[in-house]
């Protein structure tokens, strides 16, 4: 009898590279004697997981997380922190309009941390693109 291998998407294997890398970066810091090799590895990782197109609502709900955790850690602002709470749960309720407009809101604004915005940017795209396809995710 032959091992079944689980189908995995492509967002769903660059979330667990991702993940992995996360888990170790401390170690991976100090035996690189705290050189840029793991951090930039991270975000090369990050880099590819973003770029990688969401198959389902709950893959942007991921990317949109990643936003507001980078967020999270480094501003005391809640607004949009809970805008970004606000489209996890419309994603998660299947209110793909709902997520889109509200991202729209939280991205049209200034903000001095472009970077922690990146995940929500990645989401609005993938949204715009499950929403107007097969109502199945």
């Amino acid at each position: 009898m032959s091992a079944v291998i689980p189908f995995v998407t492509p967002f769903e294997a660059a979330r667990l590279r991702l993940e992995r890398h996360q888990e170790n970066f401390y170690e991976k810091l100090q035996a690189s004697n705290y050189s840029y090799a793991p951090e930039a590895e991270w975000e090369r990782l990050e880099r590819a997981l973003l770029d990688t197109p969401a198959r389902t609502r709950f893959d942007a709900a991921y990317k949109v997380q990643r936003s507001r955790e980078c967020l999270d850690d480094i501003t005391s602002d809640d607004a949009d922190i809970r805008l970004l709470d606000s489209v996890i749960k419309a994603i998660q309720a299947g209110d793909l309009p709902e997520a889109i407009k509200t991202l729209h809101v939280v991205l049209s604004g200034e903000t001095d941390y472009p970077f922690a915005y990146e995940g929500a940017a990645a989401a609005l795209a993938d949204l715009h693109r499950l929403n107007h396809g097969p109502k199945n995710n």
